[in-house]
């Protein structure tokens, strides 16, 4: 299936690529019809594609982004993506299997 360069773009930024291509094929399988699916694993270079797009007139619909990367936080990232695509909806990534708030 072609993708469109003018369809809205969801953008995800993670840098454990496992996670990212999971993410990336449940996203596209629901998705992938309206939405162009970009992934990204480093979060420099996900500022970077923000700024791509906006200058391209391209409309970012979503960013989704893991929040511990190598040099920004995920927080700092969809802050930066709040700056450059105000309209775009910013979610952190969650591992729910991690248990990352601990076992009670």
């Amino acid at each position: 299936m072609s993708r469109s360069m003018d369809q809205p773009v969801i953008l995800v930024v993670d840098d454990d690529t496992d996670t990212l291509h999971a993410v990336e094929v449940e996203l596209d399988d629901r998705y992938g019809r309206h939405y162009r699916i970009e992934c990204i694993e480093s979060p420099a270079d996900a500022c970077s594609r923000l700024h791509e797009l906006r200058a391209a007139a391209v409309e970012v619909a979503l960013v989704l982004c893991a929040q511990w990367l190598p040099g920004l936080t995920g927080s700092e990232v969809l802050e930066h993506a709040h700056r450059t695509h105000p309209k775009a909806r910013r979610a952190l990534l969650v591992d729910w299997a991690s248990g990352a708030c601990g076992d009670r």
